[in-house]
């Protein structure tokens, strides 16, 4: 039970992020990409185009067992340069 109950924690974790970076980026043209898999060779450049493993969304959910570690990505895309932007956890 408390495996399962750490493991919800930690997806309650991973979707306020995502509405975080939303609302952090209030009033900004952007979009939130997820990069699936999160590890991977495709290369992500500042100018160039996203690769296709790069998926719009919304979300990101995370699912991990105490003592597993998880990786996550994602890239935003904006039309001009976001200020001021902080990344925290719930």
């Amino acid at each position: 039970m408390r495996q399962v109950h750490h493991i919800v924690r930690r997806t309650l974790v991973a979707l306020g992020f995502a509405g975080l970076v939303g609302t952090l980026c209030h009033g900004a043209d952007y979009t939130v990409h997820v990069v699936e898999p999160a590890v991977t060779n495709h290369m992500i450049l500042r100018d160039g185009l996203l690769p296709p493993i790069c998926r719009e969304a919304t979300a990101l959910e995370i699912f991990a067992c105490r003592g597993e570690y998880e990786p996550a990505s994602f890239v935003i895309t904006t039309s001009e340069p976001l200020k001021d932007v902080r990344v925290v956890k719930d």
